[in-house]
Order: structure tokens, then C-alpha cells, then sequence
């Protein structure tokens, strides 16, 4: 369609080129600044405080960039300013030239990219882009920072600024000899072993050797030095491994961590007690300066996969961690894992030292009670410059884990029954920590009734909670019409809320309660009960690959299969599956589906009464090749429930030529928490949503999405770029953005739809060539979650045809078409939740239960 498209304005566009590049030469001709120039916007942060002092005292260029440095202990940066900036100017990028002086151990400048998207700050009723970079603590003659130009229509703009900094003193720090481990030096490495020292918890000494004319930290070899203090020391070299055969108690876990020293036995037998369950985990390690350990860890670095010890204390027989080395110290965090040790003791710690983690005030409490801290950066930098202290990655990093364990989604309440005396409910833990239930609330903060005692549940299960109601319940639901007192279930379910908290965090969380809907009846607790896979005449596994596979090529599946962990599902080409009434396939296993163009794989339901596919591969990657999923559903067991009827819950995947058509639930595929590729797949004829990403990052490439009930594409919380993609026929959005996602968009054709784009709560759209036609409404930008802010949209090279109404734009949100920015409008989420566009998820998911 795309194509034909192309061809058939190919005459067109040869033609019309010469008027495009005089109309593009007429845009470029005028100031850059009138169509970059964007407006205040109320909604926006104040500018942090620590800036404004800095910023009142430099002279502002309201039509171009400026810029001043910020030097505090510690902490040094340059920040670069301009005033109402739009879309483009944020995504400025600069060089940054340091000159130092000449008696300085450097020889040459120190060339630095501050690649960065600007944040946007107010200040005074003047909303700013903010730019900003850390500098090393050198001695610096002056600093060169230019703007970089990607075309000759762009203004260059540079700067210079003379001896910016007060002079360094020149260290004071001992210089040894080599004990063995010589390493680079880190700038975070004092400020987290000034935590772990803080926590009690030991490392291996250093100082610093000159080597090769630089710069290094020295530490001992770590056997060595425990052998002459005499420790003892257990080394963990695959610690996934380790955590995952800890807390299964498996036999083979004293061979995954191994002891030295001189109180090797006693190490050992605590493990081996550990195995036997005569001790209880709690006996063998310290579990409050482990948690702690790795929570200081979380702060400092991202996921690293490094070697982990623990010393053995010989004063209270403990295991407890030591730390020797870390080549990740002082990176951004993608997101917080689950604890390692599922004891919920462990758990307990972990989470309350997350917590003081994130009240921590980093300058404050850990920087300037560090005396020594900018000597010994200074020593650093002397020699390795480009090893520069960034204190936002401590802040960020602050944020990330805030986030995490404070997460306003974390449970799913659902009434069962409810009469004048008690309310049954049942709550879905969704999170990655136990949760305790605490009471039932109205419009959230007003307590109705507490539990006697707060009810606990684990991760990722679901429990039925019973609770009693006082008698003045009924009183708290007046009609204002008819001022007729009592409570209606589905008019008054949604005032009602469930008060709970995450283990470990003195911090009251609310969810709403939804309406429950009516389950299977079930006699088998698929994820807590037992399964011997075994069992089943329909499977063959080969226990030396660790794979499960069919035996024939023809499969009816009528009752749930469970793939345990530790395998892999694998399914043949040609293979064809029928998932009748009672079917449903759940795999904890990574699965591998191996289909060919001549020969795909197919799982349909002939009853359309099957259910689909749960994919519960915990990060391990999956890959489903020319597979097509047809007429199912989403899964159902009991209380327990998914949206998708093709589903990956924290599993990567890639997905190459996949077809998912005629499912009969809220969404065709639904990804999670995770990372995926889809390459030439067709979503269609789906009863709502294709597409549904939540918190995921991944590519579709080169893929259709045909009739479909709701949206096309839906991300919330995620990164997706889409390449090369044609949308026909979408009942709602063909591409829709939401909860704070980025969504990059390239060469995608939209038609015969209700809305061609919309970008909602935080979310940022990128645009570049974009076909829309027959279509109600091409671009929407709105905020609508309270907690969320407004969206934005850039796009460019965009073709629209026969479109009823080109823009929506809410007033605090913005889209920026080729260039200029689009008039906004007014209570632009009432009418896209209206009658006036779209066809909501509860139309679509009515059209389920009638059916």
C-alpha cells in the first residue's frame, strides 16, 4: 500500500522538487530563533536552588545559548542556558574543550561531547532548557564550549571562559609500591567504601603506584592478604548461579562458593547445615549487612555481573560480604532487580536500606563529610581527567530506586462479594516485593477499617482477604439526587481503595479495587502445585540438553501445560497445536519456536475457546521464528489472570515473521518488563489492542497491523523505535505513547483509522516520514493521568489525505510539525475519552463477554 502510494506521486515529488527546496530556502532564511522559539509553560520544575544563585549573576542572551560554570566541593559543572527552547534545541549537542594549565601533568586539551537532552526548568516565568556536564578538578586556563552544527542552517554559537575554577591544591597523598592488584582508579570508590564503613561492612585496603608513567590504585591479592591477616574468605564466581541454588537449598551449592583460610571447615558446614536445613539462612549469613551491602551497591552501580565475596566472622560464625573490586562503580542504574535472596527477612533489610538510601542527601551527608574527597579526585584527574565525578548519577540513580519500591501499581485488588458486614476480596501482588495489606480506605486517605493484623503477600502471588466492615460503611455513599444512603457495587467500587505498604518501607501505598470477574472454576494452583511434566504422553524430554519438546507434529492441548524451569521449550517446524476448552500453555523455560517460511508453526484454538501463551522465562532470552497464534485467548486460572493472548512477562524475545490474528481479549501480544525485537510481523483482526508494551524497550520493524479493535501499537513506560510499518484499519490509535515513553518513529503508513497518533503523560514522539490518510484525527498530544505531565511530538516529513481534523493539542502539551508549532486547544482529554473519538477498551472488552 505504501508502495503504491509512492509510485503513483513519484511524477509529483521530481516535480515538485524544486519548489519544496525554495520553500525549505524561505524557512531557513529567517532567524533560526522564530521558529525555534518556544513559550512558558507553568507546568514545568522550578530551577533547582542550587543554580539560581549562579544563574542571576550571568548576563542572559534571550535569543541564544549562554552559559556559566558551578563549582562546589567536590562537584564541578558547566551548565548551559537557553531560554524557551522547542524540541530540536533540546537535543543540542556540544563540545567542550578544557585547557590546562601548564603545570598541569597534561599535554593537551581534553576534548568532552555533552550529548544530553537539555531539562526543562522555570525560572522567574521564564521556562529554560538546561544543559549540563561535569568537569574534572584540574587546573584549567580556560574552557572552550561550542555548539555543534549538524547543517549549515543551524547557528553556530560558541563561548570561552577564562580560568574558570579557583586553583587546586596540588595533593597530598601517599605514593606506594605495587601489592599485586593494580587497577584504575575510580571517583566513586571513596564515597562507597565511606557507605560500607558507615555500615560496617569490610574491603580490601588501598593506596595508590605510580606504573607505565600513570596512575593506579593498588590493592593486595585478595587470598593472599586474608591468608597473612588470617581470614577467612568465600568467593562467589557465578553469583547467579549461587543466589539461584541458595534459595532452592540445592546440594550443589557449596560447590559454587569456595573457602580459604583458616576457619575453612567451619565456612563450609554452615553451608552445608544451609543444604540439610539445619540451620536456617538467617544463621548462616548475616543478612543485615548483606542487604545492605547490595543496596549500597544499587546506588553506586548498575548491573554487573562480578565476583562476590564474603568473610566468615569468626567472633559471631556469620557469613557476611567484603568487598575487593568493582569496575561499575558510578553508573546509571537501567532499573532495580529483584532481591537476590528471597528470605523475607533479607527482603526486609534490602528494601529499609533502600529507603534511607533514597532520603540520603548525597552532598550533604556523604560528600562533605568526606575531608579528603577533592584532594584525592584532584590526585585522580591529574593524571586520568576523563575519569570525571559526576554527582547526578548518585542523584539519579536515587530516583530510580525511589521509584521502585514505591510503586503506586504494585497490587491488583479485586471485589469478589460484598454484603452489609464484610468485603472478600482478592489482591494480585504485581510487584517484585511482599506486600502488607493494611485496610480498606475511601477516596483513598479516609480510613474505613484496618486489618486485624496486616496481611502479607509474597511477589507474583494472590490472596483472598476477607474483611470485616463497621457499621457506619453503608453511611458513606449518599446519592446527591435522591439522597438515597447505601453502597452500589458497580457505582460506588471505584471510590474505594486498599491501604498497603512494601515490605521494609514505612510508607502507606493505595490501589483502587476493581470489579471482579467471574473466573473458571479450577482445582489445581498451576503456579504453587507440583507439576511432573513427566506425566504427560503428549512430551518428550531430553534431559542431557535440557529441552522439552513434542513428540508428534499434530498436538491437542485440552489442560494447562506448565514448562518447569531450568530447560528449554522447544517446538519444531510444522508443528500444529490446537489449545481447545482448557488449554492454556505456561512456560518458565526460555522457549524456542522453530518454524520455516515453507513449514510454520501453528497454534490456534478450532473451539475458539483455547487459551493463549504465558512466557515466564525470568530474562532469559526467547526467540518465536514464522509462527502464526489464532483464535485465542487471554490466560485465566482461578482468580488469576493475563490481558494477552500471546504474553512475555520480564522475557526477552525476538519475534521474525509472526502472525498473531482473531484473539478474543484485550490484547493480541503483550510484552512486559523486558527487551524485544519484532521483525515482518502481522498483528490482525484483533478484538482490541495488537500491541501492548508495558515498561519494555525493543524495535518493530518491517510489520502490519490490520482491523483492529482498539489500538495498533500502545507503550506505556517504555523506549520503542518503529521502523517501516503499515497501520490499516485501527479502531482507536495506531500508535500510542503513554506514562513518560519515548517513541521514535520512521516511515509508517497509517490509514482508515480513528486516530493516526497520540502521545499522552510524559510521553516524547519522534517523527520522521509519516503517511496519514482516511482518518478522523492525525495527532493528538494530552496529559491524562493526574500523576504525569503533558506530551510532546516532533515530526517531520509527514503526508496527510483526507483527514477530518489534522491536530488535537492540549494547551500544556506540544507538537511541533515541520518546524512550527501547532495551535493547542483546551479539555482535550474529555474529548478523547468522550463520544467524539475513538472506541474505548470496555466496548471492545463487552464485545468478549457477549461473544
Amino acid at each position: 500500500m505504501l508502495s503504491n502510494f509512492l509510485k503513483k506521486h513519484s511524477l509529483i515529488l521530481l516535480v515538485g522538487i524544486p519548489i519544496i527546496l525554495l520553500l525549505i530556502f524561505s524557512v531557513f532564511s529567517n532567524s533560526e530563533d522564530e521558529i525555534e522559539q518556544g513559550d512558558f509553560v507553568k507546568y514545568y520544575n522550578e530551577l533547582p536552588q542550587k543554580y539560581t544563585a549562579i544563574f542571576n549573576k550571568i548576563k542572559k542572551d534571550s535569543t541564544n545559548f549562554f552559559c556559566t560554570i558551578l563549582e562546589e566541593y567536590g562537584n564541578r559543572e558547566l551548565i548551559i542556558f537557553k531560554k524557551a527552547p522547542v524540541n530540536q534545541l533540546l537535543k543540542t549537542d556540544f563540545i567542550i574543550t578544557v585547557f590546562p594549565e601548564t603545570d598541569n601533568y597534561l599535554s593537551k586539551p581534553l576534548r568532552l561531547n555533552l550529548v544530553n537532552d537539555a531539562v526543562i526548568f522555570n525560572y522567574e516565568n521564564v521556562t529554560y532548557g538546561f544543559h549540563r556536564i561535569s568537569l574534572p578538578f584540574i587546573n584549567t586556563e580556560k574552557l572552550e564550549v561550542k555548539r555543534k552544527v549538524l547543517n549549515k542552517h543551524q547557528k553556530k554559537w560558541d563561548t570561552l571562559i577564562q580560568t574558570p575554577f579557583k586553583t587546586t591544591l596540588k595533593p597530598d597523598i601517599y605514593i606506594g609500591e605495587s601489592k599485586g592488584f593494580d587497577k584504575l582508579s575510580n571517583p566513586y570508590f571513596s564515597l562507597f567504601t565511606d557507605l560500607l564503613k558507615l555500615r560496617g561492612i569490610r574491603f580490601l585496603p588501598y593506596s595508590y603506584v605510580f606504573k607505565n608513567d600513570s596512575l593506579y590504585q593498588t590493592k593486595p591479592e585478595v587470598e593472599k592478604y586474608f591468608l597473612e591477616e588470617k581470614l577467612t574468605l568465600g568467593k562467589i564466581q557465578k553469583p547467579v548461579l549461587f543466589w539461584e541454588a541458595l534459595n532452592a537449598k540445592n546440594k550443589n551449592l557449596l560447590e559454587l562458593i569456595q573457602f580459604s583460610g583458616e576457619n575453612k571447615g567451619q565456612a563450609m558446614t554452615l553451608i552445608q547445615d544451609l543444604i540439610t536445613e539445619e540451620k536456617e539462612i538467617s544463621e548462616v549469613f548475616n543478612l543485615e549487612k548483606t542487604a545492605q551491602y547490595f543496596a549500597i551497591k544499587d546506588l553506586f552501580i548498575s548491573r554487573c555481573n562480578e565476583y562476590v565475596y564474603f568473610l566468615y566472622n569468626s567472633t559471631n560464625k556469620l557469613l557476611e560480604p567484603y568487598f575487593v573490586h568493582s569496575e561499575c562503580l558510578g553508573k546509571v542504574s537501567d532499573f532495580i532487580e529483584k532481591p537476590l535472596i528471597h528470605d523475607i527477612n533479607f527482603i526486609d533489610f534490602y528494601l529499609s536500606e533502600l529507603d534511607k538510601l533514597t532520603n540520603l542527601d548525597i552532598k550533604t551527608d556523604l560528600l562533605n563529610n568526606n575531608t579528603t574527597f577533592e584532594e584525592e579526585l584532584s590526585f585522580i584527574n591529574s593524571y586520568h581527567p576523563d575519569l570525571i565525578f559526576d554527582i547526578d548519577v548518585l542523584n539519579i540513580n536515587q530516583r530510580i530506586i525511589f521509584q521502585n519500591i514505591n510503586d503506586t501499581q504494585a497490587i491488583k485488588p479485586e471485589v469478589i462479594s460484598v454484603d452489609k458486614n464484610k468485603m472478600i476480596l482478592s489482591i494480585l501482588n504485581l510487584s517484585k516485593y511482599p506486600v502488607n495489606i493494611i485496610g480498606l480506605n475511601h477516596e483513598k486517605k479516609k480510613s474505613i477499617t484496618l486489618l486485624n493484623s496486616n496481611k502479607q503477600i509474597l511477589s507474583g502471588k494472590k490472596d483472598t482477604i476477607i474483611i470485616n466492615l463497621p457499621r457506619s460503611f453503608e453511611n458513606l455513599f449518599v446519592s446527591k439526587k435522591t439522597k438515597e444512603v447505601g453502597f452500589k457495587l458497580y457505582k460506588h467500587i471505584y471510590d474505594l481503595y486498599i491501604s498497603y505498604s512494601i515490605v521494609g518501607i514505612n510508607n502507606t501505598l493505595y490501589s483502587s479495587i476493581l470489579p471482579y470477574q467471574e473466573k473458571e472454576e479450577v482445582t489445581q494452583d498451576i503456579f504453587r502445585d507440583s507439576i511432573n511434566i513427566s506425566d504427560r504422553n503428549d512430551i518428550v524430554i531430553y534431559n542431557k540438553k535440557n529441552i522439552i519438546t513434542f513428540k508428534e507434529k499434530n498436538i491437542t492441548i485440552s489442560t494447562p501445560l506448565i514448562i518447569p524451569n531450568n530447560h528449554t521449550f522447544v517446538i519444531k517446524e510444522g508443528t500444529i497445536i490446537d489449545v481447545v476448552e482448557g488449554g492454556k500453555i505456561i512456560s518458565h523455560s526460555p522457549i524456542k519456536f522453530n518454524g520455516t517460511k515453507e513449514n510454520p508453526i501453528v497454534i490456534r484454538s478450532s473451539d475458539k475457546k483455547g487459551q493463549g501463551i504465558l512466557v515466564l522465562s525470568e530474562d532469559q532470552p526467547n526467540i518465536v521464528n514464522y509462527t502464526i497464534f489464532d483464535y485465542l485467548t487471554n490466560l485465566e486460572h482461578g482468580f488469576w489472570n493475563v490481558t494477552g493472548a500471546v504474553t512475555f512477562y520480564e522475557s526477552p524475545v525476538t519475534l521474525n515473521n509472526v502472525t498473531v490474528s482473531n484473539n478474543r481479549c484485550e490484547d493480541a501480544l503483550n510484552i512486559i518488563r523486558t527487551t524485544f525485537e519484532m521483525r515482518n510481523c502481522t498483528l490482525s483482526n484483533t478484538q482490541s489492542d495488537a500491541f501492548d508494551g508495558d515498561f519494555v524497550v525493543g524495535t518493530i520493524k518491517d510489520s502490519k497491523f490490520i482491523n483492529l479493535g482498539n489500538d495498533a501499537i500502545d507503550v506505556s513506560g517504555s523506549d520503542i523505535n518503529i521502523f517501516n510499518v503499515q497501520i490499516s484499519e485501527a479502531g482507536d490509535k495506531g500508535l500510542s505513547a503513554g506514562e513518560d515513553s519515548k517513541m521514535t518513529v520512521k516511515n509508517v503508513y497509517i490509514s482508515t483509522s480513528e486516530i493516526a497518533v497520540a502521545g499522552k503523560d510524559l510521553s516524547v514522539i519522534n517523527i520522521d516520514k509519516l503517511f496519514i490518510e482516511n482518518t478522523k484525527l492525525a495527532f493528538t498530544a494530552f496529559q491524562k493521568k493526574p500523576e504525569f505531565g503533558p506530551s510532546n511530538i516532533t515530526a517531520i516529513d509527514v503526508k496527510m489525505e483526507n483527514v477530518e481534523i489534522k491536530y488535537l493539542v492540549e494547551s500544556t502539551s506540544s507538537l511541533l510539525m515541520e518546524g512550527v508549532k501547532v495551535e493547542t486547544s483546551q479539555n482535550v482529554k474529555d474529548r478523547m475519552y468522550g463520544a467524539e473519538f475513538g472506541i474505548s477498551s470496555d466496548e471492545t472488552r463487552n464485545k468478549q463477554y457477549n461473544n
